[in-house]
Parts: C-alpha cells; structure tokens; sequence
C-alpha cells in the first residue's frame, strides 16, 4: 500500500510561529522583529536602526525564526529543535517533500545631514532549517539548506539623503536600497529508510548592522532590513506499508489477505486494509498496487479534521494464476515419475505438490522453496492410480462383455475385468507408470500402450518478484484433469485396431520473444494407397492398424488476429519443414504440427570453393535495432540483442526485418569462416569488444524464407573433419546406420580402421577412405 499525506501549514490557525532567538544592540539602536501570520504561511521582518550624532557608534544583532508549530520541542547543545509532522513507525520507503512560495529581500538605508561621514557594516542572511526527529533512540537530525545567498555591505555617506524612487515591482514610492531580492518556488526532498520519525521546518533570519562617526558635526542614521514572506509552505510525505498492520490496527487477522485460486481461473484477493492517521496531517490519500493485479485501491482525499483515527475496508481483484503448467513424466520403464511445475518468475515462495490415493487421500506430499521458472520433482513412491478403461468397436458403439488385461512395463499381468453395458470397466492400479491394455471380444482385439498418473495438485503461494520484502502477493494452482494440468486417467480400445495417432498443433505468437499457444487446425490422415482414413481439427486422435500413414494439414491459420504459417512438425518420420509428414505406427504415437508468425532463416555450413555441405558452425542472429546490457569487468555494455542462437545445419523462425547473422570464426575446430552465400551483405570480421572472439558476420533482410551459407575454408596443415550422415529418400535423417571407415593406404589400408554408426565425426589425416554400409 502507498500512502501519501500532507500539512498545508497556516498562519492564521497557529500552524507557524514566530520569534526571536537572539538579540543584541548597543549605542542609540533600534532592534525590532515583526512577525505576521498570513494564510498558508507567515510574514517575518527583521529591523534595526541606528542614529548616530557626533563621534558615536552603535551596533545591532537580530536572530529571528519562523518554524512550523511546535509538536515537539527540546534544547539540544542550544538550539530549540522542534518536530511538526508526524511519520508512523509502520511506514517504509518515506519520501519527504517541502514546498513554499517566497518573497524575500534585504533592505539597507542611510542618510547624513551634518557635513560628517555616517560608516556601516551590515550583513543579512536566510536560511532554510529541516528537523528530523526520531523518537526510538530521541536523536535529532538537522539539516541547514543555505537556499538564499548571504550578503554583506560597507557603506559610507555625507551629506546625503537617499532619494525616493517608484518601484515598479511593489507599485510605490520607496527609498533606500535593494541590496537583494528574490521571489519564486522553493522544493527540497528527501529520503528515510523508515518510520517512526517526526519532521519541522524553520526558517532562520539573520541581520546585524554597525554605524558610527568619527566627526563631531555628523548627524544621521542607518538601516537594515531582512524580510521574508512564506506562502503554501506544505510537508508532503509518501510511504509504503503493509495493507493490514497489526501496529495500527491494535489485532491481528488472519485472513487479512485471503487467496481463493482454481485450476483454470484467475487468482481472486480478498484484502483487508487499514490506514491509522495522525492529527497532524491536513489529508491523506493511499493506493493498494501489485504491478500484476488486475485492479488498484485507489482512495479519495480524506481530511483528518486534525485528529487521530482509523481508516478500514475491504478491496477485491484478480491476479494470474502463477502456475502456468503442470507436467508429468514416466521415467523410463519403472514407477519412477518426474513432475515439473512451470510457474512464473518468483524468488522466496513455497510450493506444494501433492499425490493422492483413489480415494482422494493424500498419499504423498512435497514442500519446497521456490526460487526460478520451474521446479522439478522425482516421485519414487509407489500410488495406487484409478483407470477408467472404455472399450469400444470400429464403429464408436460400446462393447459389453469385453475382457480387459492389463501388464505392467515388464510384461507381468496386474490386472483384468470384464466390461458392463456400457463399455466401462475401471481398475486400480499398484502405482504409476506405463501399462499395456488389451481388450478382446469374440476373436476381435485391441490394443493400447498408455502412461497411467496418480491424481495430483500443486499449489504455489509467493511474493511479487520485485516486491519480496512485502510478503506473499501472488498464488498458484494446477491439477489433474484441467488445462495445462496432467489429463485423468483414461485408456479407449477400439477393437481391431492397434494404435492411436494423437495429433496436435501449436502457434508461435508475436511480439518477440514468441510465446507459446494451442491452435485448432484440420488434419488429414492418409495410408500408404491416398485414401483417407482419419479427418478432425487438433487436438485430433485416431485410432489405427499400425502401419505407415502420411498426415497434411493447412499451410495457415489465423490466431488472434496475427496470420501464422505452417513451420514444421515434431516428432514425425520425414523432413519436419515438409507439410505432409510420414509417421511410422508401430505404437501409440504423438506429432505436433508448428505454426509461427515471420519467415524462416535456413542456416547451414558450405566448404569453400566447392560448395559441399559441411556443418558444426556456431552462428548466432543478431537484432541491429536492439540492444541489450551486459555486465563485464570493464562496466556496463550495451550489445546487439540475440535474437536466436544454433550449430548449422539450423533454422530460425524470426518477424520480418533486417538481422545481422554472425558465426564464430574458428567452428568447427581446424578451419576459418571466410565469408557467406545468399546474404545481402558480408561484413567480415567483427571483434567483440572486451572478449578475445572473432565472428565473421553478414547483414538479411528477412522479408520471406531464406536459405544461407557460411563457407568454410580448412586451415594450412591441419587435418579435415570427416562427416558421415545418412538419410532415407524423403530426405529424413536415418540414425544408427553401421558404418566402416578405412584409409586406402598403399599397400595394405590397416593404418586407420573405424566401425561406427551415423552420424559419425572425426579429424582424420589428408588421405582417401574407403566408407561402407550394409546393403540392407
């Protein structure tokens, strides 16, 4: 909560007193302090005369002050310190602000009649005079800010008296002389760690004058004037504190702030708030702002008739549930699962994770301290899961009198059921991980391989990354069976088929960086003769005889106003870039279709001269447009923002616009990039500053799909890489092919001898080998 309160300090309601702290005179001398309260703030004047006839001499000293009202007040090593503002002690982060209007000048006036010489020696000064008093240790703090110049004089007259003149500025006839004058708005801030803690504010007046005679006919006087006028004078403080303070409020409540948060809804905040004024204070207003909440407090302005009191109520908003997604994996083929709670951005929260039985018991609990994006959490403990099992036939209608079996991940059977009327049979299953279902009626049977989860929650309660020191603000919560949770348990058989296709789709949204969102598109499911077996909008699945089948679907789609184009596919058998994709189903399976906004930038790796595909280049793409600090043992660095980062053969998906595309110079290791192909501009070599590495860059305009090159060139005496990779005829990369490497060398070729298996990578000696594969 920010509160913000101020004292608009009047003369006339006793808020500003004046008077005098010290006064000396000697000889025929006049010392006279005059003070006048005005609205808003007060008029102080301080005068002395003297007359001087013969040889004489006199001398006057006036320290006058003029101070907000006196709260407190202690003498302090002589100074009267005074306090007028009151700053609670729940209050932190206080900043202090004093402002005024003024009117000043410093006035002097002398005149001689008798033939001698009248001499003066005056001296004027104000000063501004800040008190900061703290009652826990009663220590003064006292600051004297010197906002006027000071000034001096040395004057001597004989025979003159000084002229009257109009003054435009006041608008009347006037005498004597201006020695300094000034008008305008004066603002002086300041900053206090925390409360409690009163302030003041004085304004100290300074004249003294001397005159005297050396000449027996002299006859006249001198004068000297410092005057001030102070309007709008106003201490303004603005803190921040809790929203409920049990040192205000006089009890403590538990539900002060009360988190309500779903699975797939916002956060709701209930928070009770309480602001105790001072008397002291003319008004306050005060805000409740979390940078990430829906909705701010903000107060109206209310008086506080100069009494203590208490303001209370209640405010009411949102926030985002800071649980972004829950995950969970089987590891490998054993009961061992791995969770992962992707949260925004917290340092200091707690987190919880819990299992539960079927029963919804809690069978297992994890509580940890939360300090980054994620956490992770492997859970060995066995969990009994509950598996609804539906078994269907070819034509959606459910099949009575099934028999289910069930085998674990190591072939043992755990359990079996019949189905009812309506296809359903459930088990309960020892723990989590993977399970083998098969289903059969009749002489029909079906198959389906299915990772099984026990039921979990997490929950997540923490503060706002940039306001820790304020307690937990924020809230998380995810659970089985929502969005972005872990689905139920549920495995469908179709009798006569044999896997399940499961087909989905994701958008790479704008601005940069992309963020990450389901999308719905059509898809197409084809066997090997073209015909359509299988057709739905993602998510889509399908359920099949195993088999090879090829999947399409539309080269865009529209989300959320922004055109997204088809990128590429994940996990499938065939080039990803291509928009049919081949998919081997010899088991349930998984593919996902990317759409992204902007063009893709094909980055790959050439030999020089002889254009041959080469790779392992480090190569980064760069925004010109945009920089980014870095800290280095020389200071702060502003660098080119880093758009995207990869080893060729790599693409980049990247808006629409002008990049600077850099690799390092000596990847891979024995040869140097010399330049680029397909770019619009080759930059050479550029030397990062304060770091002992060369890029070679080159500047893209990427206004649609690119396809570049970096050339390499093998440096003098070292020896070549040799890269053996094999790929099906789609173009798909074929991995683990067994390989043989000889080096023909005269007579016998037993000097380099390699079994392997692509990809394969080795320096090797300038020579000629010999590569063999199976034939089949």
């Amino acid at each position: 909560m920010h509160v913000y309160c101020w004292n608009l300090y009047d003369g006339w309601a006793g808020e500003i007193v004046g008077d005098v702290a010290n006064s000396v005179e000697s000889g025929d001398t006049l010392v006279n302090f005059y003070f006048k309260p005005l609205w808003g703030g007060a008029r102080a004047h301080n005068f002395i005369g003297i007359y001087v006839e013969g040889v004489t001499e006199g001398y006057g000293l006036l320290y006058s002050r003029v101070d907000t009202v006196r709260e407190i007040e202690t003498e302090e090593c002589g100074w009267l310190c005074i306090a007028s503002l009151f700053v609670p002690e729940y209050a932190r982060q206080i900043s202090v602000n004093i402002t005024f209007l003024y009117m000043a000048y410093y006035w002097f006036y002398s005149f001689e009649t008798g033939g001698g010489t009248v001499y003066s020696n005056a001296h004027w000064d104000i000063d501004l005079v800040i008190f900061q008093y703290r009652p826990a240790d009663a220590e003064w703090h006292i600051i004297i800010n010197e906002w006027l110049p000071p000034a001096d004089l040395s004057a001597a007259v004989s025979n003159y008296i000084p002229p009257y003149y109009f003054d435009p500025e006041t608008g009347q006839l006037t005498t004597g002389f201006y020695i300094f004058r000034d008008k305008g708005r004066f603002s002086y801030a300041l900053e206090i760690p925390e409360g409690p803690c009163w302030l003041g504010v004085r304004f100290w007046l300074e004249t003294s004058l001397e005159a005297f005679s050396c000449d027996e006919d002299t006859y006249g006087n001198a004068k000297a004037v410092t005057h001030l006028d102070v309007t709008d004078l106003t201490i303004s403080v603005s803190f921040v504190k809790r929203a409920f303070e049990q040192a205000e409020m006089g009890y403590v409540d538990p539900a002060n702030h009360t988190i309500v948060v779903g699975p797939d809804t916002p956060v709701n905040h209930t928070i009770r708030y309480g602001v105790a004024y001072s008397h002291t204070w003319d008004a306050f207003r005060f805000t409740i702002y979390v940078p990430d909440y829906a909705d701010s407090l903000v107060s109206p302005v209310y008086e506080t008739n100069h009494e203590d009191g208490l303001i209370t109520g209640i405010f009411n908003t949102t926030s985002p549930n800071y649980v972004e997604r829950l995950s969970a994996y089987i590891w490998r083929k054993d009961a061992k699962m791995l969770t992962i709670a992707y949260i925004r951005r917290s340092d200091g929260g707690r987190a919880m994770l819990d299992l539960y039985e079927p029963d919804n018991s809690i069978a297992s609990a994890y509580n940890w301290t939360v300090n980054d994006y994620a956490e992770e959490i492997f859970v060995e403990e066995w969990v009994e899961c509950l598996v609804p099992v539906q078994v269907v036939d070819e034509y959606g209608n459910p099949v009575a009198g099934a028999t289910v079996e069930v085998y674990a991940a190591n072939g043992e059977l755990v359990a079996s059921g019949e189905t009812g009327d309506s296809g359903y049979v459930s088990f309960i299953l020892p723990h989590q991980g993977r399970y083998y279902f098969h289903a059969y009626y009749e002489d029909r049977h079906g198959f389906r391989d299915s990772t099984v989860l026990p039921l979990m929650t997490f929950a997540l309660v923490g503060p706002f990354p940039d306001l820790s020191e304020w307690g937990y603000l924020e809230a998380g919560f995810k659970r089985t069976g929502y969005p972005m949770g872990p689905p139920y348990n549920f495995v469908k058989i179709v009798l006569e088929t044999e896997a399940t296709l499961y087909v989905g789709a994701m958008g790479l949204l704008p601005p940069w960086p992309y963020r990450l969102t389901w999308v719905h598109v059509n898809v197409t499911v084809y066997d090997e003769e073209g015909n359509v077996v299988a057709a739905g909008v993602t998510p889509f699945d399908a359920s099949l005889s195993t088999g090879t089948y090829h999947v399409t679907v539309p080269e865009n789609t529209t989300v959320k106003d922004y055109e997204l184009r088809f990128a590429f596919w994940i996990l499938v058998d065939s080039p990803p870039t291509n928009r049919t994709a081949t998919v081997n189903l010899l088991m349930d399976r998984r593919i996902y279709a990317v759409y992204a906004y902007g063009s893709i930038l094909n980055v790959s790796s050439l030999l020089a001269y002889v254009l041959e595909p080469f790779g392992d280049a480090f190569v980064a793409v760069l925004d010109p447009g945009s920089t980014t600090p870095i800290y280095t043992a020389f200071g702060l660095v502003e660098v080119p923002r880093i758009m995207w980062t990869g080893v060729t053969p790599c693409m980049a998906i990247l808006p629409p616009g002008e990049y600077i595309v850099v690799a390092h110079q000596h990847e891979p290791e024995n040869y140097t990039v010399v330049g680029w192909e397909g770019v619009d501009e080759d930059l050479g070599a550029i030397q990062v500053p304060f770091l002992d590495v060369v890029f070679v860059g080159a500047r893209v305009n990427l206004a649609q799909d690119r396809d570049i090159s970096c050339l390499h060139e093998l440096e003098l005496g070292k020896d070549p890489l040799l890269i053996v990779r094999s790929k099906f005829v789609d173009g798909s990369e074929f991995r683990g092919l067994p390989l043989t490497i000889t080096k023909l060398a005269y007579p016998t070729g037993g000097e380099y001898y390699v079994e392997a298996r692509t990809p394969y990578e080795d320096y090797v000696e300038p020579s000629y080998y010999a590569l063999e594969v199976p034939a089949s």
